[in-house]
């Protein structure tokens, strides 16, 4: 026998970049896992609110924000060096460091980050040389590659991939961008504040 079933929203997933078809039957397979569930927890208060809107099911819903645990950050240059390895030695000095800790997926929003670097280099927008460095993985890696290539950003984003401990490398980071299109609340921007790095971020889901 089932004594309770609980399902968690980490964002709505048909609040995605999805055809209408597409967010109409994940919309229902949505309310239909939380009719199943004898509890639906919310991360967000954005979230919760969307869910008590479902039919009949919106008694259901309940907010518990995301924590985190305290983490000491290693110091800065270690971090950058850390970040980049062989490549830390051909970044200028006095180099603004822009940074991110985020999977490479298109939720994400990193394109739109790597154009807003594209912007604030090109015609000289910015008076010191900057950096932009992503740590994480995913399925948009290649696309983002060739972006990277096509404005010629190949000496100022770095794609660094995976790394261990990634919150305690966050004092590498002058400020903190987090392009994303779609989130629930996001570990990763709570990891920022933490650390006192200063947020850039977009107006959707749990963040503001």
């Amino acid at each position: 026998k089932t004594a309770r079933i609980i399902f968690t929203v980490h964002g709505w997933p048909f609040q995605e970049d999805r055809p209408a078809w597409q967010r109409a039957i994940i919309y229902a397979f949505s309310w239909l896992t939380v009719l199943l569930s004898h509890t639906a927890i919310a991360v967000s208060e954005y979230d919760a609110r969307i869910g008590r809107r479902m039919w009949g099911v919106g008694r259901k819903m309940v907010a518990i924000q995301n924590g985190i645990a305290a983490h000491a950050p290693i110091p800065k240059h270690d971090a950058r060096k850390t970040l980049l390895g062989g490549r830390y030695s051909d970044i200028p000095q006095g180099a603004v460091w822009i940074g991110t800790i985020s999977e490479l997926t298109k939720n994400k929003g990193l394109a739109y980050g790597i154009e807003g670097i594209y912007e604030l280099l090109r015609g000289g927008k910015s008076h010191r040389p900057v950096i932009f460095a992503v740590i994480g993985e995913g399925d948009e890696r290649q696309r983002l590659e060739h972006l990277i290539a096509r404005l010629g950003l190949e000496r100022s984003v770095f794609l660094v991939g995976v790394k261990n401990d990634a919150v305690r490398l966050l004092s590498a980071f002058d400020i903190f961008l987090f392009p994303s299109i779609k989130e629930g609340l996001p570990y990763a921007l709570l990891e920022a504040g933490m650390v006192g790095v200063p947020v850039i971020t977009t107006n959707v889901g749990g963040i503001p």
